[in-house]
């Protein structure tokens, strides 16, 4: 396997873990924005814990003027989880984001097959279980304490049991066939005076909706479908819910 992100080892609370510098993710990324701003408002957006997820090094070095001035300047470099960095790939909500989240997943992997095999068929009943005990558990813990919708839960469940060969749950309820249509084309039918962009912006408000790379993202999909188009999704709503939709947001 080829190595896009180099894979370090620090220590990351307790514990000395695999770990990715954010600098170089943030460069295999492609990503436009200076690294601290760009850093800053990933670890925000995806409420990472520093000293869990992520750790800071700060380093000093010498630096030396145009006029010959010497001075010290501080750096701030970002050690990310794994998991973490996994998390911020996939944020990205791009091709090459969906690619470097696959080379982490496939690090784990290569990495879990170098641990030390079970001895016996007996080692690996009792690995196996208590791999099987720690999954339900962490199920258990992310139903009772995060706010999740209905599909969301569903699809985290769904990770959890394909993980334990365990029958999978059906992501999405099923729906008839069901036109959509551009918001503007619904404000108009239902007589709304409030612009597509006001109404967009309350959406928002309400996690209905998300702003994903200067383009809007439905996060609820009870009330419509993301379009995909070349680049960018563009959200179109179902005229039987739509009401339902207004009440919650007007």
């Amino acid at each position: 396997m080829q190595e896009i992100i180099k894979i370090s080892e620090n220590t990351i609370g307790d514990s000395s873990v695999h770990s990715v510098s954010a600098r170089d993710l943030h460069r295999e990324l492609g990503v436009k924005k200076d690294f601290t701003n760009w850093i800053k408002y990933q670890l925000a957006k995806g409420f990472f814990i520093e000293g869990e997820d992520y750790v800071c090094i700060r380093q000093k070095r010498r630096t030396q003027t145009k006029s010959g001035r010497n001075g010290i300047s501080v750096t701030t470099e970002y050690f990310l989880t794994l998991d973490t960095a996994k998390e911020i790939a996939m944020m990205s909500r791009t091709e090459k984001g969906k690619m470097i989240r696959n080379y982490f997943i496939e690090v784990e992997k290569t990495f879990s097959r170098q641990m030390i095999q079970p001895k016996n068929q007996s080692d690996l009943i009792s690995v196996s279980t208590e791999n099987m005990r720690k999954e339900i558990e962490l199920l258990e813990f992310a139903f009772e304490n995060l706010e999740m919708s209905k599909n969301e839960k569903r699809l985290f469940a769904n990770k959890v049991f394909d993980k334990l060969n365990f029958p999978t749950l059906e992501t999405q309820p099923k729906r008839k066939i069901e036109p959509v249509f551009t918001l503007t084309q619904l404000l108009e039918d239902f007589q709304i005076s409030f612009s597509p962009h006001e109404i967009n912006l309350k959406l928002q408000s309400f996690g209905i909706l998300q702003r994903v790379g200067g383009y809007w993202f439905l996060e609820n999909l009870k009330f419509g479908v993301n379009k995909s188009y070349e680049n960018h999704t563009n959200p179109k709503y179902y005229k039987s819910t739509f009401q339902e939709l207004l009440d919650i947001v007007l």
